[in-house]
């Protein structure tokens, strides 16, 4: 079972994220979401709106950088609302955090929503939602069965182990 909200049309279901181009919250660059230096990406997309999101964003924050450690690219993107609350969302996940504010990203169903790609941009699974709520201190075996529901990393008591 996994927690998640829907809503109504956002952007056209695509087989790619290749040339969705979307900036930093920091406006200091700009990323094409096609583009992933690992042979697979994950695209964690919520919105300020969303309350599962909100309490998600403590485990959201500390899962890119241990996909990260474990050979996956992992990208925060904040949208589907206005501007300013976008922006103001955007900056709990950092300056790297990307914003969407013209709904470009092709979201598929409800948020919060997990793409995973290849490292061309191909689209491979979309999975709306969370297993569960995490509260916080977020431990690595919560990062580990995010990892496992989103079938990223095979999870074995080593894997969690590495930086407790």
């Amino acid at each position: 079972m996994a927690l998640v909200l829907f809503f109504g049309k956002g952007a056209p279901s695509r087989s790619s994220l290749a040339g969705v181009v979307l900036p930093s919250a920091d406006g200091s660059l700009e990323q094409d979401l096609g583009a992933c230096p690992t042979p697979m990406c994950l695209s964690i997309y919520v919105s300020p709106w969303c309350s599962i999101c909100r309490a998600s964003t403590p485990l959201l924050k500390k899962l890119p950088p241990w996909l990260g450690e474990r050979g996956v690219t992992a990208r925060i993107v904040v949208g589907r609302d206005q501007e300013d609350q976008i922006r103001d969302y955007a900056e709990e996940f950092g300056a790297s955090a990307l914003v969407d504010m013209g709904a470009e990203f092709p979201l598929q169903g409800g948020v919060p929503s997990f793409v995973v790609s290849d490292g061309a941009g191909k689209i491979l699974k979309v999975m709306p939602g969370v297993p569960r709520i995490y509260t916080e201190p977020i431990r690595n075996e919560y990062l580990a069965e995010v990892a496992k529901f989103l079938e990223l990393i095979e999870v074995r008591p080593e894997v969690i182990a590495i930086n407790p």
